[in-house]
C-alpha cells in the first residue's frame, strides 16, 4: 500500500543514485559512455527505497539507519549486476563468450570489475551518508503524515 514515507524513501533514494551516477561518469571512456547508466541507477534507487526503506519505516531511528546501510548494498549490487550483464550481452552478441555459463561468470567478473573501477572513498561516503540520510527521511514522514 502507498505511503508518504514510501514516497518520501523513493525520491531521496533516486536523488542520491542521481548524484552518486553524476559523481562517477566522469570516471568512463567518453568515447564509450554507458548505455541507460543514469536511468537505471535512479530506477534501482527508486524501487529499493520504496521497497526497503519506505517498508519498514516506522520502528524507530536506529533500525531506518541499518536499514537504510542495507537499501544501498542491495541497490548497488543490484546496480552492478545489471550493468556488468549488459556488457557481457553486448559482448555475447560478438561471440566473445564459449558457452553460458562462461558469460554468466563473466558477468559477474565485469560487476566486480565496475565496482571496483567506480567505488572511492568520497562515492563510498556519499553512498552511506544518503541512504542513512534517506531512511531518517523517511522514519520522519512516517511519524507525521503516515
Amino acid at each position: 500500500m502507498p505511503t508518504f514515507a514510501k514516497l518520501a524513501a523513493a525520491v531521496v533514494m533516486a536523488a542520491l543514485m542521481y548524484v552518486v551516477t553524476d559523481m562517477v561518469l566522469p570516471m568512463f571512456d567518453p568515447s564509450q559512455p554507458p548505455r541507460w547508466f543514469m536511468q537505471i541507477n535512479i530506477a534501482y534507487g527508486a524501487v529499493f527505497g520504496w521497497k526497503i526503506i519506505g517498508g519498514r519505516a516506522g520502528n524507530g531511528a536506529v533500525i531506518a539507519i541499518s536499514t537504510g546501510i542495507s537499501a544501498i548494498v542491495v541497490t548497488i549490487a543490484a546496480v552492478l549486476l545489471t550493468h556488468g550483464f549488459d556488457v557481457m550481452l553486448e559482448r555475447a552478441y560478438d561471440m566473445r563468450y564459449d558457452g553460458p555459463v562462461e558469460a554468466l561468470t563473466g558477468a559477474v567478473g565485469l560487476a566486480i570489475d565496475l565496482g571496483a573501477k567506480l567505488f572511492t572513498p568520497i562515492v563510498g561516503m556519499t553512498l552511506i551518508a544518503g541512504a542513512i540520510i534517506a531512511s531518517l527521511v523517511a522514519e520522519i514522514v512516517s511519524r507525521f503524515a503516515d
